[in-house]
């Protein structure tokens, strides 16, 4: 079974950050899958202009992951993905690796 890779997207998220490590992550010759998460279910759109429904939620994400993403975008700046601090809290407190490009 793959490690899931977590990438928190959010409306407004610098889509060409995870463009590249994603397809490297993602490959079929890898151990892992990349997974989506945000506050919530609703579809995002990143500065680019693409549509994604992320996989999972804060809510409903698996705690059990391999790696979490932080993706840069102006929310950040304006204080708007606060509710993402959990997962990150979940990550630091069982070792898992994090990674962002804030």
């Amino acid at each position: 079974m793959k490690k899931e890779i977590l990438v928190f997207i959010f409306d407004g998220y610098a889509d060409w950050e995870s463009a590249y490590i994603c397809s490297e992550l993602n490959g079929a010759e890898t151990d892992y899958i990349v997974k989506t998460i945000s506050i919530d279910k609703e579809p995002k759109v990143s500065m680019g202009g693409f549509r994604i429904i992320p996989d999972y939620s804060v809510i409903d994400h698996p705690k059990n992951f391999e790696m979490l993403l932080l993706i840069g975008g102006y929310a950040w700046s304006e204080q708007k993905n606060n509710a993402i601090k959990p997962v990150v809290e979940h990550a630091v407190q069982n070792h898992i690796h994090s990674s962002s490009n804030l």
